[in-house]
């Protein structure tokens, strides 16, 4: 999957999370913030390492 589709696929995945989650109360929202919040930031997490591990086998 090109980065594009990722791309585009990431904003129709968010798309769906934020339509979904208008029609819940604001505590749900609140809360699915929350995990979107620490999802982004595993994500990053290892990037990051993943970054690191191709730079240490060089």
């Amino acid at each position: 999957m090109t980065k594009q589709n990722e791309a585009v696929s990431s904003v129709r995945i968010l798309n769906e999370i934020i339509d979904t989650a208008n029609e819940l109360p604001i505590e749900c929202q609140e809360r699915i913030l929350d995990i979107l919040r620490g999802m982004a930031f595993t994500k990053k997490c290892l990037a990051k390492e993943s970054e690191q591990l191709d730079e240490s086998k060089e």
